[in-house]
């Protein structure tokens, strides 16, 4: 329902209307009238009244008529209000609308008034570097600094070391943690040790045997000394002879006397008379005496090997220094065509590359027939030859064929010590 309230213009006359409201610097204020009627009389400091006032019709709020037409207390509605957008990086066409600003926060740039949808290519919000501040002035000298070694503690293996303050900046005190070494590992077995021997001298009878080292400890070469048996006691003496008879008092004398070879029999001859004899004797000497008991290091008993050319070959007890024996064959033959020739090397060494030739040469073998045969003539010569050597504990030999066809007849090796 509407409801109007007539008002007169300053110069008209006024309706006895009670008043519904108070103007208040300008402003008036309605109170609620009967029937939702309010008037007012403006003061004569304003130059107008209001003709008509009614609850906006078909809404809420009020409106005002000067008597000819109502006039809305709800203006029409304003523009758009613009946004101050922000983000990380430019903008892109689809944020924001025509009017609003976009700022990026990633390098502090602004863009704006977007504008026919673009935003343009904005500008630095960050101005021009200033010019450098002049230096401040010095600082007073400070005090000298010192520092000291605290403790120093030894930490578990594979640890961190440490270093910690527990004085000051000025007063250092520095205390140390090192981490203690991890345990080495055992070092590579040492090279075996090597033993041959090298002379063998004999000794007087009953003399001490002896052993000396001419090497080192590592490749030892042992000489021996070993004492000759003493000689064997006396034969025992022979039986008396029977008593003659009575003859002319005879002189004696003693002539020559010979020593025999042992168990031989004695002899005695007169080569003067029977009344002046002049007896020459043969004695002989004793039997040698028994063999001296082996010395430390003695001789096994000897061990068949079955050998090839050209393959390397260790003692049977490789733990041990060994005499060798290699007994070596071949034919050469004279012709027509010529002679041939057969030769091989015994090598040793510490290493089975004496089976290429690499090594110490011990023997050389050889059969050689050689010059020009004239027609119906043939000849070839057989010839064996022992080589004996010393091999060092551990150590390897082979026989090598250098010409020819040279065959391995036998060979035995014996363990020394």
């Amino acid at each position: 329902m509407k409801w109007l309230i007539a008002l007169l213009l300053a110069c008209a006359p006024v309706p006895a209307f009670a008043q519904q409201g108070n103007w208040v610097n300008g402003v008036y204020t309605l109170a609620a009238g009967p029937d939702n009627v309010y008037t007012n009389l403006p003061p004569a400091a304003y130059p107008f009244q209001i003709t008509w006032v009614s609850d906006r019709p078909g809404g809420p709020g009020f409106m005002v008529s000067d008597g000819t037409a109502w006039i809305s207390d709800q203006g029409p509605a304003g523009a758009n209000g613009k946004s101050v957008l922000n983000g990380a990086g430019a903008p892109s066409s689809g944020i924001g609308t025509d009017g609003d600003f976009y700022v990026d926060t990633t390098v502090y740039r602004i863009y704006g008034p977007k504008s026919s949808g673009a935003w343009g290519s904005g500008a630095s919000l960050i101005g021009a570097t200033g010019p450098a501040g002049t230096n401040g002035t010095n600082g007073a000298p400070g005090s000298a600094a010192t520092v000291s070694v605290g403790t120093v503690t030894t930490l578990s293996p594979g640890t961190s070391a440490t270093v910690t303050n527990s004085g000051s900046s000025s007063a250092a005190t520095f205390n140390f943690g090192i981490p203690a070494g991890t345990a080495g590992t055992n070092g590579a077995p040492g090279a075996a040790a090597t033993i041959a021997v090298g002379t063998v001298a004999s000794l007087a009878p009953g003399a001490t045997p002896t052993v000396t080292n001419a090497g080192t400890s590592g490749a030892a070469v042992f000489n021996f000394g070993i004492p000759q048996g003493v000689a064997g006691a006396a034969g025992a003496a022979g039986a008396t002879g029977a008593t003659g008879s009575p003859g002319s008092a005879a002189t004696v004398s003693i002539g020559s006397v010979t020593a025999l070879a042992p168990g031989s029999t004695p002899t005695v001859t007169n080569v003067g008379t029977s009344g002046a004899a002049i007896l020459n004797f043969g004695l002989t000497t004793g039997n040698p005496g028994a063999d001296g008991a082996p010395g430390a290091n003695s001789f096994g008993s000897p061990t068949s090997r079955t050998l090839s050319l050209a393959t390397a070959y260790q003692a049977t007890t490789i733990a041990k220094p060994a005499v060798v024996t290699v007994n070596l064959s071949s034919t050469a033959s004279l012709s027509l065509t010529g002679g041939t020739s057969n030769t091989a090397d015994v090598v040793i060494g510490s290493t089975n590359a004496v089976a290429s030739g690499t090594g110490t040469l011990i023997c050389r073998y050889a059969n050689t027939n050689t010059g020009a045969l004239t027609v119906g003539l043939a000849l070839s010569t057989t010839a064996a030859s022992t080589c004996t050597f010393a091999l060092p504990t551990g150590w390897f030999f082979a026989v090598r064929q250098t010409a020819g066809s040279v065959t391995i007849t036998s060979a035995f090796d014996q363990v020394v010590g």
